[in-house]
């Protein structure tokens, strides 16, 4: 049988060299193997001590591991989360009144669908995200502007975009932050 020709472990044949194969060819066949077995494992540049157990359970300690990671994750989301601050109100933009929030605030009109939210108590700083919807019951084309969140107070423009630029029959807003609550 002639001399194999493998680039990696598993194109060896196990099989050769066979008995008839000239002696001369030992050589050239060891060199096979050493090429196969340098391509197959080229990072390996020491001494590889783990067993043979070891290395069949690498596969569910990664498995393990990677449900761990998952775990950790959701963990630290939930961990996020906990640590979010909400405000909120639904307020009456024809009368400029709160209908329902969290009490962290006092509404006033300022002209047609203008108003300005005043925190109750000023915030520590302005690094808070803001959210706001139109609800209107007799059209759905709203148009919301939010204009300059800062430690005082939050301006809304809420109109109606259909309807003569109308104050929003109602329009909702939500404040979030992370870390420390707001100041109420």
């Amino acid at each position: 049988m002639g001399l194999e020709a493998a680039e990696f472990i598993d194109e060896l044949v196990v099989s050769n060299p066979t008995a008839t194969d000239p002696k001369s060819q030992g050589d050239d066949h060891l060199r096979v193997i050493k090429k196969a077995l340098q391509q197959s494992f080229p990072n390996i540049s020491g001494e590889v001590s783990a067993t043979d157990l070891e290395i069949d359970s690498w596969e569910a300690r990664i498995a393990a591991l990677e449900a761990s990671l998952i775990t950790a994750e959701a963990n630290i989301d939930l961990l996020e989360l906990s640590q979010m601050s909400f405000a909120y109100g639904n307020f009456n933009g024809d009368a400029g009144t709160i209908i329902r929030s969290s009490g962290h605030w006092a509404i006033s009109k300022q002209g047609t669908g203008l108003y300005t939210l005043t925190w109750n108590v000023a915030q520590d700083n302005s690094n808070y995200g803001v959210a706001v919807t139109g609800q209107d019951n007799s059209v759905t084309n709203s148009r919301i502007d939010l204009a300059d969140p800062d430690t005082t107070a939050i301006r809304v423009r809420s109109y109606e975009t259909n309807n003569g630029g109308n104050n929003d029959n109602q329009f909702q807003v939500v404040a979030f932050k992370y870390g420390a609550p707001f100041n109420i």
